[in-house]
């Protein structure tokens, strides 16, 4: 969300309010991803998590738990990407992060900017020495990998553990440092020598471990919800404590020698009496851990910050009080399809409905109700009539657009749906299920037949403009051709460029599109089979491709967040836009006025193809209230969006009555979202 900056004080005191004068919207959100791991500043200020699922870092400021900014790495930029640590430098120059790829990066505090790459091959832990000089990572094959944060050269590598090392953690003196693995021994190392000075046999592999202050004790977590107490001297079992359900994911020590506290993958975290070992206080998520429990320890003993899934928590160990707890608000779409007309949007969103986007006003006009579970695919009558879903929950439903009610229902299929398209007569409902099609009649929403025949998976189903032709792509790199209605295979064109994404016909019915897993884009001639062209993309999977109904384009975009524009005829490519910080799901185009929207992680977001340059971002949130806002800070919103809505200016947030006049301008956003539209 921008750059930011760092003033640094006597005594390392960070503060992250020194930005620029000029007002900056941010929305208040948790992170739509997920969190992964967690750090605080030095100063216990400011909280820094990263991302399960993407790249992004995010700073929070703790007293109030406000966003204030987000980084991206520069790493791999995809769903599968996850970080897997970050960390603040002791001196707050530096924030370390460490991605799933094995690529650790060094971003500067003060201007985020990249100040140095190293790819280490594996990560799954990462800490940073006292003194602030050294990187050290634990890789998936038991080694210890020292990096020099100034130079980023390998300084020194230690096989410490046969197996994967799950966690790594230095005592507060920063004199000795524990290790433990899933060959089920925790290990201490002398610093900085790097001299083994304890071994520890465990029954189960080690998820995590700490020291306390005094020395007297080492912890150990294990996947079953045990932590394991033993004597640091002798090496000697003391106890088990048996609460937590799953793994014990963290453990910390505090440094009066009075508590210890154990975050696990059952949601909660559990502060410890260090004297009794009894529990004293238990704090609970809202749910169970997907990807594992990341907590950490204020510096000064007296916060304890813990993150499940899309919750971020704050709690005050003193009182054993809960501060705040930040969730993700954000109503996730995951298809869409546009009205013939070009006025409405329409979207499915995770939480199981419908919405109607009126893009001529800027603004959420219905939310359809109905299905039980994820919505699959969604798309459009021809005439603009009917809305067509299908969902996990088995069902197909039709929905009246005028009346905006549920026309009828009739049974699909459990199994999910990779694509369903409408014949241009609006007679036919098409369906695929893995590698076979179903067709409906739409009218009557009677199922008519299967259409087998495909080897492997079916990715991509299309239907040709002139209504007579049905094709199928998929796994096996073939294109199967049918003729409607007697559904009869006529053509099979084989790609020989591996599995097949995406297809789609030209407007005239005489050309077929191929987006294949070598990351080009095949264009073929329909009736001779013959390949004409090739659109090479360059970059990650392809994931929409379309043929433009309104200008002599081909449209393009790939998992890397890219849209490429190609000229039909040349084949060159015209026009490149997008983000690749944000992975792209689905891309259409407006028939209206040739604006492109795309389906970008937690958000849709308006692109211009003409000017290159994004229009307005779309976000819709749990409570069907939405936001819409542009690049130079304008919104429009719901009024149970309001509380979302803030902005940052100079040394801090300003008051709603000192943005609000200036900024919420929804005529502004409307203006905006109509220019270029045709009479």
């Amino acid at each position: 969300m921008g750059k930011f900056y760092l003033t640094l004080f006597v005594g390392l005191v960070m503060s992250l309010m020194a930005f620029s004068q000029e007002p900056e919207l941010i929305i208040q959100n948790g992170d739509f991803n997920g969190v992964k791991c967690v750090d605080v500043s030095p100063d216990n200020e400011y909280i820094l998590t990263g991302s399960s699922s993407g790249n992004s870092i995010k700073i929070w400021e703790r007293k109030t738990g406000f966003l204030l900014t987000t980084l991206r790495c520069a790493a791999k930029n995809d769903y599968s990407f996850s970080l897997v640590s970050v960390k603040f430098t002791e001196d707050s120059k530096y924030i370390v992060s460490a991605g799933s790829d094995g690529t650790i990066e060094i971003h500067e505090t003060r201007t985020g900017a990249l100040f140095r790459s190293i790819n280490s091959g594996s990560v799954n832990k990462l800490i940073l020495t006292k003194d602030g000089s050294l990187i050290i990572h634990a890789d998936k094959q038991g080694k210890l990998l020292l990096w020099s944060i100034k130079s980023g050269e390998l300084v020194k590598t230690i096989s410490a553990h046969e197996k994967t090392i799950n966690s790594l953690i230095f005592s507060r003196d920063g004199k000795l440092l524990v290790t433990g693995s899933d060959d089920k021994k925790i290990k201490v190392w002398t610093i900085p020598e790097f001299n083994l000075l304890k071994e520890i046999d465990n029954t189960y592999s080690v998820e995590s471990v700490s020291i306390s202050i005094d020395g007297k004790y080492i912890f150990s977590g294990d996947a079953n919800g045990r932590i394991h107490l033993w004597d640091f001297d002798s090496g000697k079992h003391l106890r088990v404590l048996n609460i937590h359900t799953k793994s014990v994911d963290s453990i910390e020590c505090t440094s009066d020698n009075k508590f210890f506290i154990s975050g696990s993958s059952d949601g909660s975290v559990i502060i410890w009496n260090l004297l009794n070992f009894r529990m004293v206080h238990r704090f609970f998520h809202k749910g169970e851990a997907a990807s594992g429990h990341a907590m950490v320890l204020s510096h000064d003993d007296s916060y304890i910050v813990s993150a499940v899934n899309k919750e971020l928590s704050l709690y005050h160990l003193p009182t054993q009080k809960e501060i705040f707890s930040i969730g993700n608000n954000i109503n996730v779409p995951l298809r869409m399809t546009m009205h013939p007309a070009g006025r409405y949007l329409i979207t499915a969103n995770i939480d199981q409905n419908i919405r109607i986007w009126d893009m001529t006003e800027g603004a959420l006009k219905n939310v359809l109700h109905g299905h039980d579970s994820v919505i699959f695919t969604l798309t459009m009558t021809a005439d603009g009539n009917k809305i067509v879903s299908s969902s996990g929950d088995g069902s197909i439903k039709t929905w009246d657009f005028e009346l905006k009610e549920n026309l009828q229902s009739f049974k699909g299929n459990y199994e999910l749906s990779g694509s369903s398209i409408i014949s241009f007569d609006d007679k036919y409902l098409f369906t695929s299920y893995k590698n076979y099609m179903k067709v409906w009649d739409l009218q009557a929403g009677k199922f008519l037949k299967h259409i087998t025949g495909q080897t492997g998976s079916i990715y991509d189903i299309a239907v040709s403009p002139d209504g007579k032709s049905l094709a199928s792509a998929g796994e096996s790199g073939e294109i199967l051709i049918r003729d409607i209605p007697a559904f009869d295979l006529v053509r099979t064109i084989d790609t020989q460029a591996g599995p097949v994404s995406q297809i789609s016909f030209s407007p005239d019915s005489r050309f077929l599109a191929s987006g294949n897993y070598d990351h080009n884009i095949n264009v073929w001639n329909v009736e001779t089979e013959e390949n004409i062209k090739t659109l090479n993309e360059q970059g990650s999977r392809i994931n929409s491709l379309m043929f433009s109904k309104k200008n002599p384009w081909i449209i393009s975009s790939r998992n890397d967040g890219i849209i490429n524009i190609w000229d039909f005829s040349s084949g060159e490519r015209i026009c490149k836009m997008g983000d690749p910080l944000h992975p792209l799901r689905s891309v259409i185009q407006n028939p209206l006025d040739s604006r492109i929207y795309a389906i970008t992680g937690d958000a849709i977001i308006i692109w211009d193809p003409v000017e290159e340059k994004r229009i307005a971002t779309i976000l819709s949130l749990n409570t069907d209230d939405y936001i819409i806002y542009t690049d130079d800070n304008y919104y429009a919103c719901s009024e149970g969006a309001v509380k979302y809505i803030s902005f940052r200016s100079g040394n801090g947030f300003l008051k709603r009555d000192d943005y609000e006049s200036r900024f919420r301008k929804p005529e502004l956003i409307r203006q905006r979202l109509l220019k270029d539209k045709l009479p």
